[in-house]
């Protein structure tokens, strides 16, 4: 049971990579999006923040996965923050292209960056969402190393 349990650490790693590599994309897609959208400024910088927060939370978890309980529950809040953002940052998005419509300005550049802005993020969310599922295999592994520690003591 011990020896399963330590064998879901890679996925782990690999769920938070990939995730990494999304929040990344998302981040590349928002700041060529700010060139084109001064509407959304404010909403951005807050959501570039939030996944900031997201993202070193993460690189903690990677370097401290036995502490994967505990860090996750912080991640959590920090992507439910990020989450409230990006709705509220469509919502805003939604303003902004009807205003677009409205202008008639660049609107097939401003069309496909969103489009592909909302992909990347559902793309994070479905991510988001697997790693969530696995928590319960990170508290495994507390148990796991705990009671590796505890056969350790006993054999001396």
């Amino acid at each position: 049971m011990c020896r399963y349990n330590l064998k879901i650490k890679p996925v782990c790693n690999s769920l938070i990579v990939v995730l990494m590599f999304d929040i990344a994309a998302v981040m590349f897609d928002i700041v060529v999006l700010m060139f084109d959208i001064d509407l959304c400024n404010s909403l951005i910088v807050v959501l570039m923040f939030d996944i900031a927060a997201v993202m070193f939370d993460i690189v903690v978890l990677m370097f401290d996965i036995d502490l994967c309980n505990s860090l996750i529950v912080v991640l959590m809040f920090d992507i439910a923050a990020v989450m409230f953002d990006i709705v509220v940052l469509m919502f805003d998005i939604a303003a902004v292209m009807f205003d677009i419509v409205v202008l008639m300005f660049d609107i097939d550049l401003c069309n496909s960056l969103i489009v592909v802005l909302m992909f990347d993020i559902a793309a994070v969310m479905f991510d988001i969402v697997v790693l969530m599922f696995d928590i319960d295999h990170s508290f495994d592994l507390h148990h796991c190393s705990l009671q590796l520690c505890l056969e350790h003591w006993t054999d001396l």
